[in-house]
């Protein structure tokens, strides 16, 4: 329950805040995107599950830490096939551009975005008492025309880059032992 908290308020606050429409950001298993994106789609992705400094089952206490990688993938723009090797550096600067809106928004140090999947915590289930804070990005990697259920078998279609976000906290008191 509480991953599941922290997926939907993640997913929640981009919508709310870094202006994407609910088809084009969701929650998703892996980087398999629906049968319908257009050119921008945004996936929330869980991430490691970690027992925190704190934890002490014998104790009674419940620490646990969770990390969510969001991934956006971008169509790139239209380049001539004789400067496909320029498509990477020609459409970096806009895939990192809404990565870090999202990073300043949502991603970092967002107490809305903890206090949106504390409200989503049933009664007692704990709290989170640390947000998500930046861990890094990964590098920047092409994606063929299948992500974007393309008619042809474009090689270069488009790129993605996961912004990767960690340390998110959650305890509970009174766990039985």
């Amino acid at each position: 329950m509480s991953e599941t908290a922290l997926l939907l308020a993640t997913r929640n606050q981009i919508i709310k805040h870094c202006g994407y429409k609910e088809h084009e950001c969701d929650i998703e298993l892996d980087e398999t995107v629906p049968c319908i994106v257009g050119d921008v789609y945004c996936l929330v992705l869980p991430g490691v599950w970690r027992p925190g400094p704190r934890n002490n089952a014998s104790g009674g206490v419940l620490d646990e830490e969770f990390d969510v990688s969001i991934t956006v993938i971008l169509r790139a723009c239209k380049t001539p096939r004789d400067r496909r090797r320029n498509m990477l550096i020609s459409n970096l600067d806009g895939l990192n551009v809404r990565l870090r809106d999202i990073l300043s928004k949502v991603g970092n140090f967002s107490y809305e975005l903890m206090n949106e999947a504390n409200s989503l915590l049933p009664a007692g289930g704990g709290t989170f008492v640390e947000p998500l804070r930046f861990r890094g990005m990964s590098r920047p990697m092409m994606v063929s025309g299948d992500v974007f259920k393309a008619a042809s078998t474009e090689m270069q279609a488009g790129i993605k880059r996961a912004l990767l976000l960690g340390g998110a906290r959650r305890i509970q008191s009174g766990v039985p032992t």
